[in-house]
């Protein structure tokens, strides 16, 4: 039995107790603790506490970025603890170069396109960047974020109140991704909390420089060859590291984090995955 998400894998894991006395293995992916470093106290309180009871039932767990990885080797009971590399990233749809890209964005050339993928919440942080972009004199810069979310109204009425509603591009739901990814310069992730970013590896493949959240996953991912990290509660370091990308040598970061990314492809995980299933 193989159990993902939080609330579900504590009801199985719950339920599965009395079958493992008669030799079902129990299997759990943790896509990202809710406790984390910085995480809110209640959540040390409520979901560590869940996790290690729910250990003692659990044959392999199975964690995909290091920081859980070597807090559950530390801290979790489950007979194993093992990492993969995430989900897998398939790399062909990213491979395309930027100009066979057949729908970009529109905006007034010469510019930089700064892009996001995510849902608009509270966690994806994409207030931050706006907030930052405000306090760059650079005007050329354009932001665009792919995704829906209850915090459609509000990013749009920031952007509109920061005089950047020209600059700042919400595109909704997106099913060419790969395309867009292709028709811009750097990709920025400032998520609150991540496990290990299946956007963040798509910008990867795609050859863009990255700026990010220092958090964990994303540490994973990105290093100081391929991009560059701020605090997610800092509008300055925010600030600080957009234009820190804007001259830095974007083009061999991309380059280094095409290489990096094939550390993480689908092959890669279903070896580890058949490895882990032996066990």
């Amino acid at each position: 039995m193989h159990c993902h998400t939080p609330n579900a894998s504590v009801i199985t894991r719950l339920i599965c107790r009395k079958y493992r006395k008669r030799g079902l293995k129990v299997y759990y992916t943790a896509h990202g603790f809710h406790f984390y470093k910085g995480a809110p106290k209640k959540n040390w309180v409520i979901y560590y506490v869940i996790e290690w009871i729910c250990s003692f039932f659990t044959d392999v767990l199975i964690t995909i970025n290091k920081e859980d990885f070597n807090l559950a080797s530390k801290k979790m009971k489950a007979k194993h603890v093992e990492y993969v590399p995430g989900i897998g990233i398939n790399l062909e749809k990213f491979q395309s170069s930027k100009n066979e890209s057949s729908k970009k964005i529109k905006t007034n050339a010469p510019n930089q396109l700064f892009l996001s993928v995510g849902e608009l919440n509270e966690n994806k942080n994409h207030a931050i960047v706006i907030k930052a972009l405000a306090l760059i004199k650079n005007s050329n810069i354009h932001y665009a974020i792919a995704g829906e979310g209850d915090h459609y109204t509000l990013l749009k009425k920031l952007a509109e109140e920061l005089n950047l509603d020209n600059r700042v591009h919400l595109l909704g739901f997106r099913d060419d991704i790969n395309e867009l990814m292709n028709a811009s310069n750097v990709y920025i992730f400032p998520s609150y909390r991540e496990g290990l970013s299946v956007s963040l590896m798509e910008a990867m493949a795609s050859g863009l420089p990255c700026v990010i959240s220092s958090i964990r996953g994303n540490t994973d991912l990105i290093d100081e060859n391929g991009g560059v990290s701020f605090n997610p509660a800092s509008v300055k370091e925010c600030k600080d590291a957009i234009e820190k990308i804007l001259v830095s040598d974007v083009e061999t970061m991309g380059k280094y984090n095409k290489r990096k990314v094939k550390n993480f492809t689908t092959n890669v995980v279903l070896d580890e995955m058949k490895r882990i299933y032996g066990l």
